[in-house]
């Protein structure tokens, strides 16, 4: 089964089809992190956060696509979670 769900995962965020399926799962994740994270509908910078962190996740997922899971999953995630946490800055020397 997680072949089959891997195989579904490269085919949407391919880069003719991410435009599509990101925009699908934005609305239903975007309440979701809005609410985990208490962040008011009312204030403007609580879209830039959300944008952000949406863009950078779902970049980052298809980056590792592209270039074939280049790094076991375990190290990717916690590569992407260290970078949301403690900032990109973190990652440069």
């Amino acid at each position: 089964m997680k072949t089959e769900q891997a195989k579904i995962y490269d085919i949407l965020l391919n880069s003719d089809n991410i435009g599509h399926f990101t925009e699908k799962i934005k609305v239903e994740i975007a309440t979701i992190f809005m609410e985990k994270f208490k962040l008011s509908a009312d204030d403007i910078k609580s879209d830039y956060i959300f944008e952000m962190y949406f863009n950078t996740v779902i970049s980052a997922v298809s980056c590792w696509i592209r270039n074939n899971r280049n790094l076991p999953i375990e190290e990717f995630s916690k590569f992407i979670r260290e970078i949301l946490t403690k900032g990109i800055m973190s990652k440069l020397n």
